[in-house]
C-alpha cells in the first residue's frame, strides 16, 4: 500500500495559498464587472490544516460564502500564519477581519477586540476522539502505558486537551506514563497512527470526517477507540470594526448552509454538518474546563 503523502513546504505552502486567494479575488472581478469594486475582507484560518485541505475545504467555504455577501459588496479572501505561534500574534494584532478560533484561543482573541458569532458544528459542538489501528492490541485506556499519543498541537481544545483529561480520568498518568508528540497538523497525526509510529492519535470529527472520505485506505486501518464528552467546537470571529450589517449576513448564510441543497453540499464535503449561532457565553463551559485542566494536571502545553 502506497503511504507516501507530498511535503509541502513553506514556499509551496504560500504559492497555494496565494492561489486560492488569486481565483477568490480573480472571481470577485469578474462578479463585479462594471460595479464598484467589491471590498475585500481578510478570512483568517487556524494554521493545524495542511496546505491540502486548507485550499480545498476552506476554499469550498470561502467560495459559497462569497456568493452570498455580495448583497454587502463584500468578499472574503483566504489568509493563514506560518504557525500558531504567528497566529496567535496576528489575532493580537487584529491583522484578520474575521477569522476561525480554536476554543482554547477564544480568549484571546475577545481580548484583542474581536466578537464571536458563530461556531463549527450543532449546539453540543465536538468531543474529541482517540484513534489507533484496527490491529494494535490495545483495549483499555491501561494498554497506552509506555506508549505514544500524538495531537496536532500542544493546546488545540477537542483533539488534545479533552483526550489528554479523559486518559488521566481513565487512570493514566499523562505526564509520566505515555509520552506525547505534537505534529503540525491533524493528516500528520493519522499518518503517524497508520504508519505504528504512535499508538494512539488525538483528533475531533469533523476533522477526521474530512480526511476519512478523502483517504479510504488509511482510514480503514484506524477506529476510534474513544470518544469524549463535547464542549463547543471552533468559532468563527469578526473584528471590532467589521460592518453590524456584514456580520448579520455572514452569519445568516453560515447558518442556514445545512438547509439549502448547495450548503448541504458544501458541508458534506468537508465533514461537518453544520454551524451554529455561538456568543461569549457559549463558550464558559470552555473556560470551566480550562481551569479544571490546570487545577489536576497542569498548564496546557507544557504536558
Amino acid at each position: 500500500m502506497n503511504t507516501h503523502t507530498p511535503v509541502f513546504n513553506l514556499r509551496r505552502r504560500h504559492l497555494l495559498l496565494g492561489a486560492a486567494g488569486f481565483l477568490c479575488l480573480a472571481k470577485a472581478g469578474a462578479q463585479n464587472a462594471g460595479q464598484r469594486t467589491a471590498d475585500v475582507y481578510s478570512f483568517g484560518i487556524h494554521p493545524i490544516v495542511t496546505p491540502q485541505r486548507l485550499v480545498y475545504s476552506y476554499h469550498l467555504l470561502t467560495e459559497y460564502l462569497n456568493r452570498h455577501l455580495e448583497t454587502q459588496n463584500a468578499h472574503l479572501r483566504i489568509e493563514t500564519s506560518h504557525n500558531l505561534d504567528r497566529y496567535r500574534a496576528d489575532l493580537e494584532a487584529e491583522r484578520f477581519a474575521f477569522s476561525v478560533v480554536n476554543p482554547y484561543d477564544i480568549p484571546l482573541a475577545l481580548r484583542a477586540g474581536y466578537r464571536l458569532f458563530a461556531c463549527f458544528g450543532d449546539e453540543k459542538g465536538y468531543g474529541g476522539i482517540l484513534l489507533t489501528r484496527r490491529d494494535s492490541g490495545i483495549e483499555q485506556v491501561a494498554d497506552l502505558r509506555g506508549k505514544t499519543i500524538c495531537y496536532p498541537s500542544e493546546t488545540v481544545l477537542a483533539s488534545t486537551l479533552l483526550n489528554q483529561y479523559f486518559l488521566w480520568q481513565h487512570g493514566l498518568d499523562i505526564v509520566r506514563e505515555v509520552k506525547h508528540v505534537y505534529l503540525d497538523s491533524l493528516e500528520s497525526v493519522y499518518l503517524q497512527v497508520f504508519q505504528g509510529k504512535a499508538a494512539a492519535g488525538g483528533s475531533l470529527l469533523f476533522g477526521w470526517n474530512f480526511f476519512s472520505k478523502r483517504a479510504p485506505e488509511v482510514a480503514d486501518a484506524l477506529e476510534i477507540k474513544w470518544q469524549t464528552p463535547p464542549l463547543p467546537g471552533m468559532g468563527i470571529m469578526a473584528r471590532s470594526d467589521i460592518p453590524e450589517k456584514l456580520i448579520v449576513q455572514f452569519r445568516e448564510t453560515l447558518l442556514s448552509m445545512h438547509q439549502t441543497p448547495d450548503g448541504a453540499d458544501v458541508l458534506e464535503k468537508i465533514g461537518l454538518p453544520r454551524f451554529s449561532l455561538a456568543t461569549r457565553e457559549t463558550y464558559a463551559e470552555v473556560e470551566h474546563f480550562i481551569h479544571e485542566f490546570r487545577e489536576h494536571i497542569g498548564n496546557p502545553g507544557e504536558i
